[in-house]
């Protein structure tokens, strides 16, 4: 897994310097934060556990200006639609191989009957984001089977979502049908049946699953029933807060420290093995201050660029795009409060999808500067030109940038 990790990490990095001015333009705060995590892992001499989870981290953030770069059609975005197709039905296939043979152990202990192998239990994250993101792929496909199967996928992804018993990972699913339901409130008798409808298979099929779920309860019951004071994250966040931002030493409060290696190194260690869960904690607990203000300036500026960036781009399902992004988005907020930070594949998912959509904003809007630059508005979406001579005939950059990146991989 560590071999994987450092490849994909490589082949990003290689990328963003091929294109380092346009990954830099971006999103600044991204690559300041990457270069300050590598002088603190240096003057640390950090252990090698602490550079993989580094490595981690960053090979989901890094994925983000990679998206961009790397788009610039729907075309795109649907040829990134199917892979993710793909990664839905084996997400479910292998889950339910897992469970039924017993593979790996159980989080909350015991034997539920529902298991994820030996992955990290945040691999279900990654089904609350291939659940956003299937609206949009419905969309793009035809034929009957293919409207028949995914929302058949989408209920079974729906129901593993549930059996996990992690909150986090059901509400993340609920923000994202937030804003599809914003999005199509004209529509909401519509939506209402088939919510409606999907209850009522939910509840037809609620016999196959009950025992698993009743168990999983049961396991997980003392911290479901626990109160605010109890509750293990709101007990870190006193203990970071009160070791760094009331600490007198000034180079902690700015610096951090022990970064990425809170186990044992914070409330005085009466967590044992127990690592920091809340993004934002372990940002501020191992980089400090100033990591942490870099951490919120880097989703900041995220939403900064899709309102400066977004457009009509002329398709049938624009507000399924705009719908899943925002869904995305405020989902990754919801998880600096909950922790998500150090697992690889919804973040790869998510971000690669969101700066897909940034991507395609971009080059729509460079192909209408003409159009657009005869008004008396103020456009800044030109940000992300490169200075270059005048051609005869003038391609959008970005769509340069993915024919060799393309190319490349």
């Amino acid at each position: 897994m560590a071999l994987r990790n450092y490849s994909i990490f490589l082949v990003i990095i290689f990328l963003l310097i091929k294109y380092f001015k346009l990954a830099v333009q971006f999103n600044i705060y991204l690559i300041i934060m990457m270069f300050y995590l590598i002088i603190l892992l240096a003057a640390t001499h950090a252990e090698l556990e602490q550079v993989n989870d580094f490595i981690r981290v960053m090979d989901g953030k890094l994925a983000l200006p990679l998206g961009f770069i790397l788009t610039s059609t729907y075309g795109h975005i649907q040829i990134l639609n199917k892979r993710l197709l793909i990664t839905n039905i084996l997400f479910s296939i292998s889950i339910i191989i897992f469970s039924i043979l017993g593979i790996g152990e159980n989080q909350y202990g015991g034997d539920s009957g529902f298991n994820v192998g030996y992955f990290n239990h945040g691999i279900i994250y990654t089904g609350s984001f291939l659940l956003i993101i299937l609206p949009i792929i419905y969309f793009d496909f035809k034929g009957k089977f293919a409207k028949y199967l995914i929302p058949t996928l989408g209920i079974v992804t729906l129901v593993i979502l549930v059996l996990s018993v992690r909150r986090t990972s059901v509400v993340m699913v609920g923000i994202g049908l937030i804003f599809y339901m914003y999005y199509f409130r004209n529509q909401f008798s519509k939506i209402l049946k088939n919510v409606i409808a999907m209850g009522i298979v939910l509840a037809l099929t609620f016999p196959f699953y009950q025992d698993i779920l009743f168990r999983q309860f049961q396991a997980r019951n003392g911290e479901m029933t626990a109160n605010l004071q109890e509750e293990t994250r709101w007990v870190e966040t006193v203990a970071v807060y009160n070791e760094r931002i009331m600490n007198p030493d000034l180079r902690i409060l700015l610096f951090g420290q022990h970064l990425f290696d809170s186990p044992g190194n914070y409330d005085n260690g009466i967590h044992g093995a127990r690592p920091l869960h809340l993004d934002l904690n372990l940002m501020l607990h191992g980089a400090g201050l100033i990591g942490l203000i870099l951490l919120i300036l880097f989703y900041a500026h995220i939403l900064h660029k899709y309102f400066l960036l977004k457009i009509k781009l002329g398709l049938p399902n624009e507000k399924l795009i705009h719908a899943t992004f925002l869904g995305m988005y405020f989902s990754h907020i919801f998880l600096l409060f909950s922790g998500g930070m150090l697992s690889i594949t919804f973040n790869i998912i998510s971000m690669m999808y969101m700066g897909a959509i940034l991507g395609l904003f971009a080059n729509k809007r460079r192909e209408l500067k003409p159009l657009v630059n005869t008004t008396n508005s103020i456009n800044k979406f030109d940000d992300f030109e490169k200075p270059e001579a005048p051609r005869k005939k003038q391609k959008p950059y970005i769509y340069e940038a993915n024919e060799q990146a393309s190319k490349f991989l």
